[in-house]
């Protein structure tokens, strides 16, 4: 029979043809691509590696005069000792004075969702055409852990910025080279 089948050119479709739902296709495709978004979105770094890396890309974007890249790595109530800053006021002093940044030693000291950084910063702005600079010792730059969303579904933890503490003496100087005035 299968030979006859053969020589006379007729198939019969298989069983399992019409038992395939059309939409599995489409459900495997989306289960790959949910597997491969969350895999990608899980941080491979540590949390001290982030958070240096979190302060790098925040310094490097306000040197090229970017806010977004700054006022992303900030946190909804940031503080500067302990009064609030807006982000429009962020925004502006970093589009016209394009700030360069050095944190001396970057090495964060990490407990469970908070984290803090103090260290000498190097803070230098264009202020009439000429460079301004000063070293500002014992900046505390204090982190929290924060929830976001990486391709707006798979929950990811982000450190961000929520305070900075600058020692007294040196805000009145910071202000001056960053012509503010006294702060």
């Amino acid at each position: 029979m299968d030979q006859e089948r053969h020589r006379n050119g007729t198939r019969q479709l298989p069983e399992i043809a019409g038992k395939v739902s059309p939409w599995l296709p489409v459900a495997a495709l989306a289960v790959i691509v949910l597997v491969l978004g969350y895999v990608s979105s899980r941080p491979k770094k540590s949390d001290s590696e982030q958070i240096v890396a979190a302060l790098n890309d925040s310094i490097q974007a306000s040197k090229e005069g970017r806010p977004g890249g700054v006022l992303d790595k900030l946190s909804d109530g940031f503080q500067v000792n302990s009064q609030s800053v807006t982000t429009g006021q962020i925004a502006d002093f970093i589009k016209n004075r394009k700030p360069t940044v050095d944190v001396l030693q970057p090495a964060p000291v990490v407990t469970a969702d908070d984290a803090h950084i103090i260290s000498p910063v190097r803070v230098s702005v264009t202020f009439l055409g000429s460079d301004h600079g000063i070293t500002v010792p014992d900046v505390d730059i204090q982190f929290h852990r924060e929830t976001a969303r990486a391709w707006l579904i798979f929950p990811v933890s982000t450190w961000r910025m929520t305070k900075i503490n600058v020692p007294p003496d040196a805000l009145s100087n910071l202000g001056a080279i960053a012509g503010l005035g006294d702060l």
